[in-house]
C-alpha cells in the first residue's frame, strides 16, 4: 500500500509539473467551477445552464431571472426524501 501511494504521488507530481498540465487541467477546472455555479443556482430554484468558451479561457453560467416554484418544490421534495 505504501508503494502504491508513493508511486501515485510521484506520478501526480510529474503530471502537474509537465508543460501539458495547464492545457489539460485548465478546461477541467473551468467545467467544475461552472458546474458548481449551476448546482448552487438549481438548489435555490433558479434554472441555469453552464456554457464554456475555452478559446478565451473560461465559461459562464446563465441563470434565469426568477425562481422556479417547481424547482424550489423539487429541491424541498428531494431534501425531504433524504431526511
Amino acid at each position: 500500500m505504501v508503494i502504491s501511494l508513493a508511486v501515485g504521488f510521484v506520478l501526480a507530481i510529474a503530471v502537474v509539473a509537465s508543460p501539458l498540465a495547464n492545457m489539460l487541467f485548465s478546461p477541467l477546472a473551468s467545467i467544475i467551477h461552472e458546474l458548481g455555479h449551476t448546482v448552487v443556482a438549481w438548489s435555490f430554484g433558479y434554472p441555469s445552464l453552464p456554457a464554456f468558451d475555452f478559446q478565451y479561457g473560461g465559461g459562464v453560467t446563465f441563470h434565469a431571472e426568477a425562481q422556479s416554484i417547481g424547482g424550489v418544490g423539487l429541491v424541498y421534495f428531494l431534501l425531504l426524501l433524504t431526511a
